[in-house]
């Protein structure tokens, strides 16, 4: 069996490249040129992003107590 002369797609890039070009634009500015940088900063966004969402979330009193919508 002969190996491969393509290399590995890059996954993150692939992705990156399906979204609208200023979500692209927006990401791409935290980027490094490697891509473990990218990983740290696409993990830095979403955690950002996550805890904007929490904050956020609508929250019902009832008489067994809060419950996040």
């Amino acid at each position: 069996m002969a190996a491969s002369s393509r290399s590995k797609p890059n996954l993150w890039h692939m992705a990156l490249s399906k979204l609208p070009e200023e979500k692209q634009v927006a990401l791409r500015s935290g980027f490094g040129s490697s891509e473990k940088s990218d990983v740290h900063a696409l993990t830095a966004v979403v955690t950002q992003v996550r805890q904007r969402a929490l904050l956020e979330r609508w929250k019902i009193k009832s008489h067994h107590g809060e419950v996040a919508v």
